[in-house]
């Protein structure tokens, strides 16, 4: 709060308030226009609050249009953007697949790393290829081997979704290779059909193995292709509507 003459006043006010601006003149004739000096001291106190509301009035307007956040919150949006650049620039520096944020072990990377110290570094080269590697294989080992031990007792099927690799690479030559040594192994007169899905990298394994055993026929998958037909049909919206009213029958205990 300030009390004061027109010319005091006039130091408060904007840049765009010279001696000849409508604002002043106003200021400065309400004030003169005062009768005794209470009358001015009580004039200029509330030309002052009004000016000072319709600054305070227009700061408001121009935060609210711009969107200005607080402190603490631009802080939090700008080490967000920071996370996100940098993560942007791993994902297409190094040619890894964008479908690759959504892998489950990039989430357990990102959660993990939102607990860790201040303090910590990554690790080396050397580290990946040592302790750390070794320390790595030695888990996924332990959590697989009573699956492998079921495998190996009982048999079991090797399953491949046939696309890329981890680096993105494409597995055509790979899988064509992997299909002409399983054939071999077994015997290539024994070997009629080769059944896998209908992916583009599949289709070009096709190719490779059946030019190297033209009495070879590959196809597709007969389940592969009825689920994605089935799949296909429940998006039609009158199918949709039934399979959402559907109930789940109680199990039988």
């Amino acid at each position: 709060m300030f009390c004061g003459g027109a010319t005091r006043i006039k130091e408060h006010l904007c840049d765009k308030c010279t001696d000849d601006s409508p604002e002043f003149l106003a200021l400065k004739e309400s004030l003169l226009g005062a009768k005794g000096e209470k009358g001015k001291t009580l004039a200029a106190k509330r030309a002052h609050d009004e000016v000072a509301d319709s600054v305070a009035a227009g700061e408001a307007k121009a935060k609210a249009k711009l969107g200005q956040k607080s402190i603490q919150s631009s802080m939090y949006s700008g080490k967000s953007e920071a996370c996100d650049k940098a993560i942007g620039e791993f994902f297409y520096g190094l040619n890894v697949g964008a479908s690759k944020v959504s892998h489950p072990l990039f989430k357990d990377l990102v959660e993990a790393l939102k607990t860790a110290p201040a303090s910590y570094q990554p690790p080396t080269r050397q580290r990946m290829l040592g302790d750390l590697l070794e320390k790595t294989t030695d888990t996924l080992k332990a959590e697989e081997r009573p699956v492998r031990g079921e495998v190996l007792k009982y048999g079991g099927s090797i399953i491949s979704d046939g696309w890329d690799d981890v680096n993105s690479s494409h597995l055509i030559n790979a899988v064509a290779k992997l299909l002409i040594e399983q054939i071999t192994r077994i015997g290539p007169p024994m070997v009629v059909q080769v059944v896998t899905d209908t992916c583009s990298v599949m289709k070009a394994a096709w190719k490779l193995v059946e030019t190297k055993f033209p009495w070879i026929t590959c196809t597709c998958c007969g389940p592969h292709v009825l689920n994605l037909y089935l799949k296909d049909l429940g998006k039609i919206e009158e199918v949709a509507a039934v399979i959402k009213n559907l109930t789940r029958s109680p199990t039988p205990s």
